[in-house]
């Protein structure tokens, strides 16, 4: 339902009231067949073994919301908005939640004499609380069917391995906004310019627990992050004509990102874990105080003279020697630190379109500058002698680094497996 009305000769209002009702319910049965009896008949009459599963989920979320917007002579626009959820998928004490959040813009061209050259200017600025809830089953202990049953004419189930939790709380998060867009010429060049925070907080996910509990998770609220960054956008019109038209728009986002908190009783939560050779196991991990995309893994120690310890134990001081152990090969961390980040430093885009008459091409670049990945497949390719590094198995070298005595290493080492020609 809108409403709109002008309130005074110099102020118009309009209001938005509404609701929503989102309602999904899965059933899904996977019928599974092996060994077929007659090659390529695609049947599941067909195969020896056969057996089934069956998934059900159902998930009701019901909100109702309101917009308020009002404007002052057409240069000072204030939005309020507020909405409540009601979902399913919460317990009962925590199944109502409410956001809302209130933006300002201010046409500051419409209201001073500014020069010829500006075309257009608006200041603006937001505050914003977006409530999310859980995915079904998050609140207690499931069951589930394994593959095997139906087996000789019986049923059976299992616990699940994730524990729920029966006092989950939405997730929120709550956001910062101050910007600015500014054109010139006539509005063929413009820069629009926007600083931001926000900060979720009671995310909602499921950690690793020891296996003696009985689970090998348990879904709970368990952490914030903040992210603060900076968002640029140039717009530019360099050709127009009667018939030709060239529009390019350049952006620029650089965005960082902390662990500010994480569950009282609760180290470290794994994002992701990856298999690697030879203990090359990375792995990302949410670390109270570090950022978000932290890759943490397995590498060689570093010299450090009696007494003096490294100043921050999670991280590797390149600038320090490598520690030569007394076979001769470089000495491996026993525990692991940070060897890069998966988020990206900035990132970047600029879009060209060329219009001429009702024929448009148009092409992007994109950019993602900065972040590090972690090469499994180099990791797997070495192991298996497939990359060019592995050419050098049969040969003898020596480590670049110092011995235990802070002494340059000068000890020769045979580069294959198994006992060398040095014996």
């Amino acid at each position: 339902m809108t409403l709109e009305t002008d309130v005074t000769d110099e102020i118009g209002a309009r209001l938005l009231l509404g609701n929503d009702l989102f309602d999904r319910e899965l059933d899904r049965v996977i019928a599974n067949g092996e060994d077929f009896v007659t090659p390529r008949f695609y049947r599941l009459s067909n195969v020896r073994n056969l057996s089934s599963s069956q998934f059900t989920s159902r998930q009701r979320l019901i909100g109702v919301y309101g917009d308020l917007s009002l404007d002052y002579n057409d240069y000072l626009y204030l939005s309020l908005t507020a909405r409540n959820d009601w979902s399913s998928t919460l317990p009962e004490q925590n199944r109502s939640f409410f956001y809302p959040s209130v933006s300002m813009s201010f046409l500051f061209g419409e209201v001073f004499d500014l020069p010829d050259l500006i075309s257009y200017g608006q200041l603006r600025a937001s505050f914003a609380e977006v409530g999310k809830d859980a995915a079904p089953y998050l609140t207690s202990v499931t069951y589930t069917s394994p593959g095997l049953y139906p087996l000789d004419g019986r049923v059976g189930y299992t616990r699940s391995n994730l524990r729920g939790t029966n006092d989950l709380k939405p997730e929120r998060t709550t956001s910062y906004e101050v910007g600015t867009d500014l054109r010139i010429l006539d509005n063929r060049l413009g820069i629009d310019a926007t600083f931001y925070q926000s900060n979720s907080a009671d995310q909602i996910l499921r950690v690793p627990v020891s296996n003696a509990t009985g689970f090998t998770t348990v879904a709970t609220n368990a952490g914030e992050i903040r992210n603060r960054g900076l968002e640029l956008q140039l717009n530019a019109s360099p050709v127009q004509t009667s018939n030709f038209t060239w529009d390019a728009t350049l952006n620029f986002a650089r965005n960082r990102n902390t662990v500010v908190s994480i569950r009282e009783g609760i180290d470290e939560i794994i994002v992701g874990s990856q298999f690697g050779y030879a203990g090359s196991s990375p792995t990302i991990k949410l670390v109270e105080g570090d950022a978000y995309g932290n890759i943490y893994g397995t590498s060689y120690q570093r010299y450090y003279p009696p007494g003096e310890e490294p100043a921050d134990p999670d991280r590797i001081d390149e600038d320090r020697p490598i520690l030569i152990g007394e076979d001769g090969f470089p000495v491996i961390n026993t525990q692991d630190k940070v060897l890069g980040n998966s988020q990206p430093d900035w990132t970047a885009g600029f879009r060209n379109a060329l219009t001429y008459k009702s024929l448009t091409l148009s092409f992007l670049i994109d950019a993602q500058v900065g972040l590090d990945v972690f090469s499994q497949f180099d990791n797997f390719f070495t192991a298996f002698g497939i990359t060019e590094e592995t050419l050098a198995r049969d040969e003898f070298r020596v480590f670049e680094g110092v011995t235990a005595d802070g002494t340059p290493n000068t000890q020769e080492v045979w580069l294959g497996q198994g006992v060398g020609p040095d014996g």
